[in-house]
């Protein structure tokens, strides 16, 4: 994920504004795709890695291009993701995420 970890004073995520959003749907598609199940014998979720991979290719467009990427990589149920990031979950998992590294 690309963030810029920090904490400020209050002990909230401190991230660039420009990619909060961005960040919070891949915590969510990494929670919601496949319930963050691992594809069999290869340790990361394909679908997941296809979905963030094309939101990445398509980062530097005018917007996120998450429906045309959802539909792409046959990813299931987008209006969740979407809902999930733009709700207090998504920044709850992407701060949890961003605790990982």
């Amino acid at each position: 994920m690309y963030y810029k970890r920090g904490v400020n004073t209050s002990d909230q995520l401190v991230c660039q504004l420009a990619q909060f959003n961005y960040n919070r749907i891949q915590a969510c598609a990494l929670t919601f795709i496949d319930n963050g199940a691992q594809t069999p014998g290869l340790g990361f979720n394909k679908v997941t890695l296809a979905f963030i991979t094309c939101l990445m290719d398509t980062k530097n467009s005018s917007s996120l291009n998450t429906d045309a990427c959802a539909k792409s990589t046959e990813v299931a149920h987008i209006n969740i993701i979407k809902s999930c990031a733009d709700s207090s979950w998504g920044k709850k998992l992407l701060y949890e995420y961003c605790q990982l590294c």
